[in-house]
């Protein structure tokens, strides 16, 4: 999405807030989707600085309606790309000056309530048996994968981003970049050190040229997807 102002914002997020890729990624795919819908219902667009100020809440609201009621969306995807709009139009009125923010009176879907799902000892057991993963590259991988997030409570994405000189393998401690590129030290167990050691040994005859920059990899050296 190159539009001139959302492409703006994008860079703020990036560049001064420290947003993640994924996190860049899901404010990008909002503001084309409200970009769309203003485009088609009402001509107008989030990139032209003269257009902007015509948005009106009214709008706005209309766009939440038809996630909700014509691509029956979650109430909790509608309030994400609800939030993505109010950032977006608090950043214009910092940027160009806008007057109001037309996102800012649109009250967010109410959440249904429910109830956190867990894994029984049973079932943690059976995630970690031998005959779950292939011995290959992959196999050993992906047990290090689930072997480091059941020790230590990484988000998806820290893990993903995690690079082989973050991991203190005497100590066992990870070095940890999380949202807005805040650091800290995070401990894991002996099972996944050795679990992650079995994977860098698989990992060691395959890498490729960008395989040093990310501990997990896929088998061509690039890196993971989320």
């Amino acid at each position: 999405m190159d539009n001139h102002l959302p492409a703006r914002f994008l860079q703020h997020l990036q560049q001064e807030k420290g947003y993640s890729r994924h996190t860049l990624t899901a404010y990008r795919s909002d503001l084309r989707s409200l970009e769309e819908f203003l485009c088609k219902h009402y001509e107008l667009s989030l990139s032209n600085s003269a257009e902007v100020p015509n948005i009106t809440p009214r709008m706005i609201r209309a766009w939440a309606a038809d996630l909700m009621e014509g691509q029956h969306l979650k109430a909790k995807s509608i309030s994400r790309k609800l939030s993505s709009a109010k950032s977006f139009f608090k950043f214009l009125q910092q940027e160009i000056g806008l007057s109001t923010n037309p996102a800012a009176v649109i009250k967010l879907p109410r959440q249904p309530h429910t109830l956190p799902t867990y894994l029984r000892e049973q079932e943690t057991e059976w995630l970690f048996e031998e005959n779950l993963f292939e011995d290959s590259f992959e196999g050993a991988r992906d047990r290090a994968i689930l072997e480091l997030f059941y020790a230590s409570g990484l988000r998806r994405a820290e893990l993903i981003q995690l690079k082989p000189s973050d991991i203190d393998w005497d100590s066992r401690m990870l070095k940890v970049t999380g949202k807005g590129n805040k650091q800290r030290l995070v401990p894991f167990g002996q099972a996944a050190k050795e679990a992650m050691q079995a994977y860098q040994q698989q990992k060691s005859p395959l890498s490729g040229v960008n395989s040093h920059s990310h501990f997990f990899v896929k088998k061509d050296g690039q890196p993971l997807y989320p």
